[in-house]
């Protein structure tokens, strides 16, 4: 599965891969935004996905919730490298 996101103005592509209630994420970003690539993994419990985030500048952890139609996982990014505590909101849309 694919999904595009804006999140700001940056545009990137997101992969996210599930095998049971694990899921990997994989964001890629478009020329010019290519410090945007990040590596999250997690676990599912119930509509949460709980787990943590690595890219070549900082890691931490994210917690997003599926909608009920499974169309959107939103939710908060919170770092814990290098800096601890900045948090970003993050809306994944399925088009």
């Amino acid at each position: 599965m694919a999904i595009a996101g804006v999140p700001g103005t940056t545009m990137i592509s997101v992969r996210i891969a599930q095998t049971g209630n694990h899921v990997t994420i994989s964001t890629e970003g478009t020329p010019g935004s290519e410090n945007v690539n990040d590596t999250v993994t997690g676990t599912f419990e119930g509509r949460t996905l709980v787990g943590t985030y690595v890219n070549k500048d900082s890691s931490g952890t994210i917690n997003l919730t599926l909608s009920t139609d499974g169309r959107r996982l939103e939710g908060a990014i919170v770092t814990q490298s290098p800096t601890p505590g900045v948090t970003f909101q993050l809306v994944l849309t399925r088009p």
